[in-house]
């Protein structure tokens, strides 16, 4: 006969499907600062499920973003037009350009900023802005990898 072995889910940094998990733990773990974090580094999704206390701390949501980008695709509104917020966020992750808000992302120098830390960032720039020659060559000559 076979043998079944009953193994426990594993913590939200193995999963892939960290968001979900979130989900289905006791609802003070959504409280936990490193928890969250550990299922945010796999998937920013699980911002979404982190418990008002944390989504509404700036220090801890751009510790999401500089762990997944994605993060702040889930963080307040006000966060994501929050100027100074996505500013700091693009400069260690300019990925984060992607969820920032529709006018942030015509933003001259915050898109700069998003193309410094990664040249395909400039993809989530305002249309005006990927249309406009002069800046996509002051794109291009802060990283040749921005095309």
């Amino acid at each position: 006969p076979a043998v079944r072995i009953a193994v426990a889910s594993p913590p939200p940094s193995a999963s892939s499907s960290s968001s979900a998990a979130l989900g289905k733990v006791n609802p003070e773990l959504l409280a936990d600062r490193s928890y969250v974090l550990a299922a945010v580094k796999v998937s920013g999704n699980a911002l979404a499920k982190a418990a008002p206390i944390l989504t509404e701390d700036r220090e801890f949501v751009l510790q999401a973003i500089r762990q997944n980008a994605g993060a702040l695709s889930h963080a307040p509104a006000s966060f994501r037009d929050d100027r100074l917020f996505v500013l700091e966020a693009l400069s260690s992750c300019g990925a984060a350009l992607e969820f920032a808000s529709h006018a942030l992302r015509a933003d001259r120098e915050l898109v700069l900023a998003a193309v410094r830390s990664d040249p395909r960032s400039l993809e989530h720039a305002s249309e005006a802005l990927r249309n406009d020659r002069s800046f996509v060559l002051e794109a291009v000559a802060e990283s040749g990898c921005a095309l």
